[in-house]
């Protein structure tokens, strides 16, 4: 008989994320653990139909099939030579939403670019449970700039609650068509922006330091900041 043990101990963590989370978060953590499930019981039926007797290593989440050897987290270069991590979907969503709203996330970031925390705080409330958006423009006349910046935008508001810049283009998607910026191009957009943008899933891209050198020079427009300027600076 097999040994149900990590399993019902993974379920208890999941009930324990799941009480700390709130009522859309907890919708969202339950689509990404039913699209991991369907993909990793799917890979059994292939592995039990096909198997040749030989070990295999964990489908990763990605495009095409994994080469013999890779592994679920993996390092391969990209068509320009960069070398770039994809994590498994699940986790990087999990990690999305873990945690609670916290300049300490942000204050390398900060002081890495010389941004004020009032920047920022003037572009988003933060609460004890969540980040509202403040902001009500983009800084740009142009869709494809707009995009971006959404894109830039969400990133800070999920660094702000995880320590990573990361953001789910579902709900890029979404903001872009509250203002009236989407349109069918938006994914290509997206990954024509490889040097500020990574993928690491299907739905989860996470900004390069070029990306976050990007934002911060966002964030002084949105702001009219030069530099640190504040109320009393």
């Amino acid at each position: 008989m097999k040994d149900y043990t990590k399993l019902l101990a993974l379920i208890d963590d999941i009930k324990r994320i799941s009480a700390e989370c709130t009522e859309n978060e907890r919708q969202f953590v339950y689509k990404m653990i039913e699209d991991v499930l369907k993909s990793t019981l799917n890979g059994s039926k292939e592995k039990a139909e096909g198997s040749t007797g030989q070990e295999t290593s964990p489908v990763k989440i990605g495009r095409g099939r994994p080469r013999k050897g890779e592994s679920e987290i993996e390092v391969q270069k990209s068509k320009r030579g960069r070398k770039k991590k994809l994590l498994a979907e699940s986790e990087v969503a999990d990690f999305v939403i873990s945690g609670k709203p916290n300049m300490d996330n942000i204050r390398g970031f900060l002081e890495t670019t010389a941004l004020s925390e009032y920047a920022v705080r003037s572009l988003f409330g933060i609460g004890e449970e969540n980040v509202v958006k403040l902001y009500k423009t983009l800084g740009t006349d142009k869709k494809t700039k707009a995009q971006m910046n959404v894109v830039l935008l969400n990133c800070l508001a999920g660094a702000i609650i995880s320590g990573r810049f990361v953001a789910d283009l579902k709900q890029v998607r979404e903001e872009c068509r509250d203002f009236n910026v989407y349109d069918n191009n938006f994914t290509n957009n997206v990954k024509r922006h490889s040097e500020q943008v990574q993928f690491v899933s299907k739905n989860i891209v996470e900004l390069t330091e070029a990306g976050r050198n990007e934002l911060a020079q966002l964030v002084r427009v949105l702001t009219n900041e030069q530099g640190s300027s504040q109320p009393g600076a």
